[in-house]
């Protein structure tokens, strides 16, 4: 998947894979939060910052997108 993930969209950070891969695997915010041992709102901004990153338009689902992958 990172190799995929690397194609699709270089320059995103070991921290940005990392999220893209539990998005990819459906864990919610509130989950993330907990094996990162960061706060859920922390998630959802690091979700915001990813999603302007990759460019992807507010309709598309970012675990669906990654998902895709």
């Amino acid at each position: 998947f990172y190799e995929k993930l690397e194609l699709k969209t270089p320059g995103l950070t070991e921290k940005e894979k990392q999220l893209a891969t539990l998005l990819r695997l459906n864990f919610t915010s509130k989950q993330i939060a907990i094996i990162l041992n960061i706060t859920s709102e922390s998630v959802d901004i690091n979700r915001y910052r990813l999603r302007k990153k990759i460019a992807l338009n507010q309709g598309r689902n970012l675990s669906a997108y990654f998902g895709s992958i």
